[in-house]
Formats: C-alpha cells, structure tokens, sequence
C-alpha cells in the first residue's frame, strides 16, 4: 500500500531525511548548535574561511587622479580602522553557519536637541532625562532647566568610522517578488531594543537612530535601505528558487 504521508521530499527514505529541520527556526537552531559545541568544526571552517582572505589591492579607473599616497591611506584605512579582515572573516562565519549574513554599512549620527524655551542647543546626552514617544523627544534643558518638547536634529558624524552591523537572520522578513527576482528587506526589533526603548534607557535613546526609535514606538519594522544593506546568500536553481522565497 502505498504510504500517502510520505512527504514529496522524503524520495531516499532514510533515518537522515526523518531527522532533517522542517522549518527555517529548526535550520538556524541546528546551526546555531552545531558551531557553539562543535569547537573541531567550527575552528575548521573559520580557518578555511580566513585562509582565502588576501591582501588588498587599491585600484583606480584612467580618469581618477587619485594618487599613490591617497591609496595608501585608503588601504591603511581599511586595515587599522576597518580591520577589514576580521569583517570579511565574520561575514564568511555568518555565510557558512546560516547560508546568509545580513549587514549594514552606515555612517555614525550626532543627536542634538534643541530647545523652544530658552533657544538653545546641546548634545542629546546633556539631557539626563531625555524620552522618546508619540513621535517626539521630551526632556530637561541642561541650559534652561526646564521640561519641554525638544527638537531633534541628526548630522553625519564623521570623526568616526562607519558602522559595520551584522544582523541576527531570525529578525530579518524577506519580501520576495517572483516577476523581478528581488527582494526588500525588514528588520524587526529584537527584545533586547524593545526592552531598552520600554525602559526609556538614557543611552538607547541618545544613541539609536531616529527610524529606528520611531519604528519601537510604532511597533513596527525597519525598512532596511539597499544603499547599507547586504545580504550574502548562495545562487539557488531556478527550480527552487521561487518556492524559497528569495
């Protein structure tokens, strides 16, 4: 007779194909186990990741006229301030573990606020009791002394490197359109954020940005911008592609 439960993927029956994951979570639970207790084979994969990491080669297109000096300092950058490396390695971790790493590339904000009462400006971490809700900033005037509704402003920090954000895959939604083959990108908050913004902690809300403070208070996702974004994932068949959903 012939067995109807069996499933159109379990064509080799085998002890194996009973035990596979049968959801994503399953996947990146195993994962997850595997490279945590399995120090021999996480060790090895990293080596092996790590051993194809050249050098770096600054190259420049006929009408650039970047200079060897400017190169210089380019690579120098990457290397001191980047410690490109060690990111490129991470990446390669997050690639072999899950089959995917999710990054973002962004530059760093200074948040100032402004105040209507006595007109004046400050770095937001002057404000010892500065809130983030219904869609505005509050807090005590270190100038003034008073509370009111401040004003925010967000401005490129450029002393500082960019930040380079590596995002946990169990946070990220992926809408795929089959006719285009592309993908948009959301994150979701994780506990950790909505805890902080739930606690109104004082560096949380100096520090985060301002889509994403909004996003807590609307409980929602993030957009993630392809400008930043990245996502690494193996080319699939074009017989599966589609049914995976990008």
């Amino acid at each position: 007779m012939q067995d109807t439960n069996l499933s159109r993927h379990d064509l080799i029956r085998s002890l194996s194909t009973q035990l596979f994951p049968g959801t994503l979570g399953e996947i990146l639970d195993w994962s997850d186990w595997m490279w945590i207790h399995c120090g021999t084979y996480t060790q090895a994969l990293q080596n092996a990741i790590r051993y194809f990491l050249g050098d770096i080669s600054i190259e420049v297109t006929d009408s650039d006229k970047t200079g060897s000096a400017e190169r210089e300092q380019v690579r120098d950058d990457l290397l001191d301030s980047y410690k490109v490396f060690d990111l490129l390695g991470k990446a390669g971790d997050e690639y072999v573990q899950w089959g995917n790493s999710f990054s973002t590339v962004a530059p760093a904000v200074r948040r100032t606020m402004y105040c209507p009462l006595c007109h004046s400006t400050f770095p937001a971490k002057q404000c010892e009791d500065i809130r983030y809700g219904a869609k505005q900033f509050t807090g005590t005037c270190p100038m003034c002394l008073k509370h009111s509704t401040l004003k925010n402003t967000e401005t490129m920090d450029e002393t500082v490197p960019l930040q380079v954000t590596f995002w946990n895959p169990r946070l990220i939604d992926i809408e795929y359109c089959p006719t285009t083959r592309t993908c948009e990108y959301y994150l979701n908050p994780g506990k950790e954020w909505v805890q902080s913004f739930s606690e109104q902690l004082h560096a949380f809300v100096c520090d985060t940005r301002l889509e994403f403070l909004q996003a807590l208070d609307q409980k929602r996702r993030i957009k993630m911008d392809g400008k930043y974004f990245k996502h690494l994932k193996p080319p699939l068949p074009s017989t599966i592609e589609d049914s995976l959903m990008g």
